[in-house]
């Protein structure tokens, strides 16, 4: 019994060996000469007077993959050799070629060529990184001739397209349409890098920066400007001319940016001239409220529209004008206390960061910040324990007349998560409210919990998981003890 099985088990071995067998053999009479090596043609490529005559080869872990690899090699240097001769960057003869041999590919075999095809012969052998695959392409010269007259026939209509480009771009010039001026000539100089047309890419060059050079950034609205934080700010306004033959023509359509800086922050808005050459924008558009402060703003021709690449840096225009916006406070002597007991991770803070927030953000909007040692320490303890205890009644009378206000509140962080030892983070909680030292009325109150930071180490993470709190807090704060000292003001 157990012979048989073994003798059976022996035929199905066989007849597998045999299949394998005749299936390698129909391949090799499929795919040509691959198992037999390299054939003549890979190393010694017949040479006739009106082909040009390339081999492609390359590897691949099929013979498919290799075979369509060697297309793509023949391709390149069928490519390579048209752009010697016909002095043009091949990238769109690249894909033409490399659709045609690859359309072959798909019918081509060794026993039935494609007659007329450009795919001669085709050959493969195995190697260790899979196969190596070598095809044979003959590429007619007269073809080559062809395209050479396309590709001259399509330079002149592209250097036609180039010229009417500038002729259009000097009438709009003339007319003031500045930006429409600026997009043709550069659309010319766009078309002379295909062609190549050097003396194009020139005319155009030159239309650009001389275009450019002729732009003035003028002020229409005044260029400093001081107002108190309660007042709106006025526009800014520019007008840019052109100026041509001695002429001062209104610049259309020109793009133009409003860059706001102050301190680390800048903030910018492009707009676009208007038929009068004019470009306004309101200061708020900028990030520049009614806060206390000083601003700079910088109006600039907005270049990154326009093709100046490769144009002479010390030819073009740049700096334009500045505004200058000094927002005044408005002191309404009013006296506030900022008193915020701070715990990072448990460790208290010598200055609190959240205090620190509040009490710039309250000099900004005109409130007087006293020093905790203004009242001193005998009344300070006091009215810390007053307020720990919410009872302000016995402190408040004396206190009333050095203190209008008193911010009080309290900040801490704890331990977030390690987030897989990536990063370290926090989370910090804060609370705070307004008393009113005459009426002992809370005036306003802000809370903020589970404020995240991230840090390399949790204290880092903590300072600022308190500075995010602090912004938050600050900024709605402020809202509210301005919005009760405006209410207070008309009631009274």
């Amino acid at each position: 019994m157990l012979a048989s099985s073994n003798k059976i088990a022996l035929i199905k071995l066989l007849t597998a060996m045999k299949t394998l067998a005749l299936t390698l053999f129909f391949i090799a009479l499929m795919y040509g000469e691959g198992l037999a090596g390299i054939p003549s043609w890979v190393t010694s490529p017949p040479e006739e007077e009106h082909v040009f005559t390339v081999v492609g080869v390359a590897t691949g872990r099929t013979i498919e993959e290799a075979r369509r690899s060697a297309v793509m090699d023949a391709a390149l240097q069928i490519v390579q050799y048209i752009e010697d001769v016909v002095q043009v960057k091949g990238s769109k003869i690249r894909t033409e070629i490399e659709h045609k041999l690859m359309e072959e590919v798909k019918f081509s075999t060794r026993e039935i060529p494609l007659r007329g095809g450009l795919i001669k012969e085709w050959s493969f052998r195995k190697v260790d990184e899979g196969y190596e695959c070598f095809v044979l392409v003959q590429y007619p010269k007269g073809e080559i001739k062809k395209i050479k007259r396309d590709l001259q026939k399509e330079k002149e209509v592209l250097r036609e397209e180039g010229r009417v480009a500038i002729i259009k771009g000097d009438l709009a010039w003339k007319k003031g349409r500045i930006g429409k001026a600026l997009r043709l000539f550069t659309q010319a100089r766009e078309l002379s890098r295909d062609i190549p047309d050097t003396q194009l890419r020139l005319q155009a060059g030159k239309r650009i920066v001389s275009l450019l050079k002729s732009l003035e950034i003028l002020p229409i609205s005044e260029r400093y400007q001081t107002v108190k934080a309660s007042k709106d700010l006025r526009p800014l306004a520019i007008h840019i001319v052109s100026h041509v033959n001695e002429e001062e023509i209104p610049a259309i359509d020109v793009p133009v940016k409003f860059i706001m800086k102050n301190h680390a922050h800048e903030h910018s808005v492009s707009l676009t001239t208007d038929e009068n050459g004019e470009a306004w924008i309101y200061p708020s558009q900028l990030g520049i409220d009614k806060g206390a402060g000083l601003y700079h703003v910088n109006v600039v021709i907005d270049q990154s529209l326009f093709d100046t690449n490769g144009l002479a840096g010390d030819k073009l225009p740049s700096g334009g004008i500045d505004f200058t916006i000094k927002v005044l406070p408005v002191f309404n002597h009013l006296r506030v206390l900022v008193i915020v007991d701070e715990l990072n991770i448990g460790v208290a803070s010598n200055e609190s960061i959240v205090g620190q927030s509040l009490s710039e953000a309250l000099l900004q909007a005109g409130f007087r910040i006293i020093a905790l040692h203004e009242i001193g320490r005998t009344n300070m303890e006091r009215l810390r324990k007053a307020l720990r205890r919410d009872s302000l009644w016995p402190v408040r009378p004396e206190l009333a007349s050095q203190v209008r206000l008193v911010i009080y509140g309290s900040a801490s962080t704890r331990r977030g998560s390690s987030n897989m030892g990536i990063a370290i983070s926090a989370h910090a909680d804060v609370y705070v409210k307004a008393i009113d030292m005459e009426s002992g009325e809370i005036i306003a109150q802000k809370n903020v919990t589970g404020m995240r930071g991230f840090g390399d180490t949790l204290k880092i993470a903590g300072i600022r998981a308190l500075k995010k709190a602090s912004e938050i807090v600050s900024e709605d704060f402020v809202e509210q003890i301005v919005l009760w000292k405006e209410s207070r003001e008309i009631s009274e």
